[in-house]
């Protein structure tokens, strides 16, 4: 503990009072209600967070070695003397000098309280109160030591209360009436609580003050030690005592001690609003000073730079002296010559700029009406990633970045341009390969092995190049800024992930790596591999026995041909010939999401029910697309001469599409024709099973009539569709 702390022992003593438990004290027979408050003190609580129990025990307990400076004669001078020289110093510094010796102490802190009160009196201080010690008043005011542990840096000051915490102490020592009272507050409580003066706040002074001491109540904050000892006081007075028990000295002492609190506030905001008032004049008389000298350098005002820096040299409350300017000098030159650096390249930027737009519309020519196939200009960088071409970049900062950009000049680069764009295509592809190795995590490979059996190797996809990786079944990725826009949802396989960064984001830039810094939220990368996605490649995989590293190409041609397919029926899917792979996993996957979220919208009566409301078959959601087993689930895989043993007259498998039959097409064709165009279709179903915020978004149904029977009989298992399902 700080000698500060020591000198502060006549009201604060270290022995901590127990929260919420009466102290032992004395009791009604043996001292009056006067009495007991004149002489009563308690002592704060010592928090078990406090920074005093993180400190090493030997850096609390050191001492320094005094020396003797030029001020050891002011331990000989006459103590009247001594003491006329100390009632000039600020009290802030009087209690500094108390600190400086025993001496000093002796004499400062024991008695002549004049000099305290000349103190105060010379800076304009309200006066200490009769019953406070002028160090303890210097302490409270200025001090910034915690009258419990004694730590520095204890800002939570309160007047009224006379109490300065740490943040740890303030919240162990300060709390509501309820902390301390039993809820609702009986006779003695609120007895007690209006012989208690009310935490101060200094941002509402003029409210505190008007709260006479009998309007105390559970919702102020206290200092709880002192609350604790009135009601230990109060629990010994007879009950026939108390209403006639002689406390208006207390009250009126609590009403000084707010009192006094708000002139002291009052004061110390008025010595800031006048320290504002010189600092901003002493900024004005620096910053012209500043100014002056540098334009008898030769600067001018259109020299200087606007910065954070700059400015933070300029505007500072401090005169300049010949020793300032000779260290500000140098640092302020640095920042003029780098605002002119600055504004050159800005200058250069604006021409290059402009080159790089003529530049971009003779990029925009080469890839149309040059010879690229589609599939070649689906490769080529992006307008931004173009400009940044090396090549490009080159021509454009040629001549200075001056003059226009002649079209031959252009046309010599073209077979350049071709080649740094395939090579930052496989860079391209190697960051979709790195960032699916990522997700997908190390995983055992199967290879063929001599005998003609696969063997699971477990180097996982480390091992592969980046075009192998991108023929696995879980590449298909998510355009992280443009989700659900494209026809067939989100993941998309390479390159059509390359030809949707191009197309749609002209003028973006792919991340390579993962921005720093905790302030960036942005993602670290355009494309991301959803985890849903992956367990639908996984589940169909293993319901149809194939390999988990079975190429795209090879699941394209089983799709193709249908015996690959999803058995649902969904009218929506398209027939093989236009279906491939990663459009069969995203099918999968939106039914799987849909289905995940009409349950997180599901009502309670839905979820919970009612009797008879389970037993009812169509009220329920039906996960079509689940896979509990690798036996279950709608997808199959035909064998390779399935076709020899198919009857030529039976419907291929593969192709099958759910229909209505004719009966449930004209009613639910008539209920659709009821509603204009503006209006939309609802699931009546859907509508009762989900709660009320959500009823109209999730129960939307399809506008094709195949595709809403589909959707009664494949999610709610309800065969016969009637008028009264379809809502507008």
């Amino acid at each position: 503990m700080s000698s500060s702390h020591s000198d502060l022992s006549d009201t604060m003593d270290l022995e901590s009072t127990k929260l919420l438990e009466l102290p032992q004290g004395p009791t009604y027979d043996e001292i009056t209600p006067s009495e007991f408050f004149r002489t009563l003190k308690v002592a704060p609580i010592v928090s078990e967070k406090s920074r005093i129990h993180r400190q090493d025990a030997q850096q609390r307990k050191r001492t320094i070695a005094g020396r003797r400076g030029k001020l050891t004669q002011l331990m000989a001078m006459p103590l009247d003397v001594f003491l006329m020289i100390a009632s000039h110093l600020h009290p802030s510094d009087l209690l500094h000098l108390s600190r400086s010796s025993k001496m000093c102490a002796s004499i400062l802190l024991q008695g002549n309280r004049g000099v305290w009160n000349d103190a105060f009196k010379r800076i304009g201080l309200p006066p200490c109160p009769e019953d406070l010690r002028g160090p303890v008043y210097a302490a409270l005011v200025f001090d910034r030591s915690c009258f419990a542990c004694g730590v520095n840096r204890s800002l939570r000051r309160d007047i009224a209360t006379r109490t300065r915490f740490c943040n740890e102490c303030y919240e162990v020592n300060l709390g509501y009436g309820n902390e301390c009272c039993p809820s609702p507050p009986g006779p003695r409580e609120k007895l007690a609580l209006s012989l208690l003066p009310v935490h101060f706040d200094s941002d509402d002074c003029d409210s505190d003050t008007k709260i006479p001491v009998d309007s105390h109540t559970m919702d102020y904050l206290y200092y709880l030690p002192e609350a604790l000892a009135v009601l230990a006081y109060l629990q010994t007075v007879p009950e026939k005592a108390l209403n006639t028990l002689d406390v208006n000295e207390r009250r009126a002492r609590v009403q000084q001690r707010i009192t006094h609190a708000v002139e002291v506030e009052e004061w110390m905001e008025d010595v800031c609003n006048q320290q504002r008032h010189v600092n901003n004049n002493t900024r004005k008389t620096r910053k012209a000073k500043i100014m002056a000298e540098l334009k008898a350098l030769g600067y001018k005002d259109n020299d200087y730079p606007v910065s954070t820096e700059w400015r933070r040299l300029i505007n500072q409350p401090k005169e300049v002296t010949t020793r300032v300017w000779q260290i500000l000098r140098p640092k302020l030159e640095n920042l003029i010559a780098e605002e002119k650096q600055r504004r050159v390249h800005a200058r250069f930027m604006k021409h290059k700029n402009k080159r790089l737009k003529k530049i971009g519309k003779y990029y925009e020519a080469f890839i149309e009406r040059d010879s690229f196939t589609a599939a070649e200009r689906a490769l080529m960088p992006n307008m931004h990633t173009a400009m940044r071409l090396p090549v490009i970049d080159a021509l454009a900062v040629k001549d200075n970045a001056r003059g226009p950009v002649p079209r031959g000049d252009f046309f010599q680069i073209r077979a350049a341009i071709r080649t740094e764009a395939a090579q930052y295509n496989l860079k391209f592809k190697q960051h979709l390969a790195d960032h699916l190795r990522k997700k997908i995590g190390p995983q055992p490979r199967l290879r063929v092995s001599p005998s003609g059996s696969f063997v699971a190797v477990p180097d996982g996809l480390q091992d592969w190049s980046p075009d192998e990786v991108l023929a696995h079944p879980c590449a298909l990725f998510t355009c992280r800024f443009c989700p659900g826009e494209r026809e067939y949802g989100e993941g998309l396989p390479y390159p059509e992930t390359h030809a949707h960064f191009r197309d749609a984001h002209p003028e973006e830039e792919c991340q390579w790596d993962v921005r720093a810094g905790p302030w960036n939220k942005l993602p670290s990368t355009f494309f991301d591999v959803e985890l849903v996605q992956i367990q639908a490649v996984k589940d169909i995989l293993s319901c149809v026995g194939l390999s988990q590293d079975t190429p795209q190409a090879d699941l394209d041609e089983l799709i193709h041909s249908g015996r690959l397919y999803c058995g649902c029926g969904d009218p929506s899917m398209p027939h093989p010939e236009a279906l491939s792979w990663y459009k069969l996993v995203v099918h999968v996957v939106q039914h799987r999401n849909w289905h995940e979220q009409q349950q997180g919208r599901m009502s309670q009566l839905a979820e919970y029910g009612i009797p008879g409301y389970r037993e009812q078959r169509h009220l329920v959601y039906i996960d079509d697309h689940a896979v509990s087993d690798p036996s279950s689930g709608p997808f199959n895989l035909l064998p390779e001469d399935f076709d020899e043993d198919m009857d030529p007259s039976a419907p291929h498998p593969g192709f099958y599409r759910f229909a209505a039959d004719a009966a449930t097409r004209d009613v639910v064709k008539r209920r659709l024709a009821e509603a204009s165009s503006r209006n939309y279709r609802f699931c009546r179903l859907c509508k009762s099973m989900t709660r009320y915020s959500k009823k109209w978004e999730s129960a939307r149904l399809p506008e094709s009539v195949d595709e809403v029977v589909w959707h009664f009989r494949s999610k709610h298992g309800k065969e016969k569709v009637t008028q009264r399902d379809i809502l507008f």
